[in-house]
């Protein structure tokens, strides 16, 4: 029971990271990593592990499942490029089926959970990822809008 507090206190003591989102992406990787690499069930302990971190760590069974599957989705990833994007973002990248697209789409137009929110609810599909989209089609034109703004 020992060695899972053991880790997060690691992770915390050593670095200032919950200060800023970067830090929490990954500190969530590192004990997604912990849990899966260790077999841990960290389930049994988590009314244990709230009472002790508290809301900096946000362990309820929902977020640690979050954590578990950000690991085993991005283990082949380069850490420091999947903290580029915030946790809000992964999360609801997550959730859909083109993760690579929208990964690197949030990279390249540093898009917020918001306007992110918005670009799939429109339909955000291959032919936006491609560039290969219809002129007039009202979802593009609302998508560039979105992303346009981005870049200003």
């Amino acid at each position: 029971m020992n060695d899972i507090y053991n880790f997060i206190n690691d992770l915390l003591k050593n670095n200032d990271y919950l200060l800023i989102q970067q830090g929490i992406v990954e500190i969530y990787y590192e004990i997604g990593k912990y849990i899966i690499e260790e077999n841990y069930n960290i389930f049994k302990m988590e009314d244990n592990l709230r009472k002790e971190y508290g809301l900096l760590i946000g362990f309820t069974r929902r977020n640690i499942k979050n954590m578990i599957k950000f690991y085993k989705t991005y283990k082949d990833y380069d850490i420091n490029v999947l903290k580029k994007i915030p946790w809000d973002n992964h999360l609801i990248i997550l959730k859909t089926n083109n993760k690579d697209e929208l990964l690197n789409y949030c990279l390249k137009y540093n898009i917020d959970k918001y306007d992110l929110k918005k670009i799939l609810k429109k339909g955000f599909d291959e032919k936006y990822i491609n560039c290969k989209v219809i002129e007039n089609d009202i979802v593009t034109l609302e998508i560039i809008k979105i992303i346009s703004s981005k870049n200003v």
